[in-house]
């Protein structure tokens, strides 16, 4: 079990660190949408009153805050364990693969390039995250689940940040932990051997 467990522990360190990226791109982009201490526009945040999330307007400041697009929190549900290894990585595998839609979606939606190059950087890594699920599904069951990637049917070096950050820095590649001597078992299910390990 400790190779899954390594694995698991390595993407859900990296995931965290998504939070701060993902919002310190949203506070880039927010910064002067609103001019604060002056009113140069009657209701210069009249536009707020439509929006799906008025929360954000409201008590944020714009800023970033762990909720959905509607503004529902994130909470206990939002975690799946259900003690069974297969079912889990089958789970984790699936929410990857949703999520590399749903980031295909916003680079449609977006034409600024830090929305732009975030949303190629996590395609990258998001990329990443759903070779290693299959790979620990193939490892566990035999099952060749990697011939189902990439879902969808879209190779990430069409997107241009996406295929800059795989060309020039090898992204894709590189399993991130919290040092270099953590969770070293992931390789396993890599290659038999450990794989190459970014510390962060």
């Amino acid at each position: 079990m400790r190779p899954f467990y390594d694995l698991t522990c390595s993407i859900a360190a990296e995931e965290y660190s998504h939070i701060e990226a993902v919002s310190y791109a949203i506070n880039l982009l927010l910064t002067g949408q609103t001019v604060r201490g002056k009113n140069p526009v009657p209701a210069p945040l009249a536009d707020a009153k439509d929006a799906r999330n008025s929360y954000h307007f409201l008590s944020s400041a714009q800023a970033a805050l762990p909720v959905d697009s509607m503004g529902n929190p994130w909470t206990g549900h939002n975690v799946h364990a259900s003690g069974n290894l297969k079912l889990d990585l089958l789970h984790n595998f699936f929410l990857e693969c949703g999520a590399r839609a749903n980031k295909m979606r916003v680079y449609e939606m977006v034409a600024d390039p830090c929305a732009r190059t975030m949303v190629g950087y996590l395609l990258v890594r998001g990329g990443l995250h759903v070779v290693a699920y299959a790979k620990a599904l193939e490892h566990l069951t035999g099952v060749e689940v990697t011939k189902l990637v990439p879902v969808p049917d879209l190779s990430n070096d069409k997107f241009p940040e996406a295929k800059k950050l795989q060309d020039q820095q090898k992204l894709h590649l590189k399993l991130y932990t919290f040092s270099p001597d953590d969770y070293k078992q992931a390789g396993i299910i890599w290659n038999g051997t450990h794989p190459r390990m970014a510390s962060r």
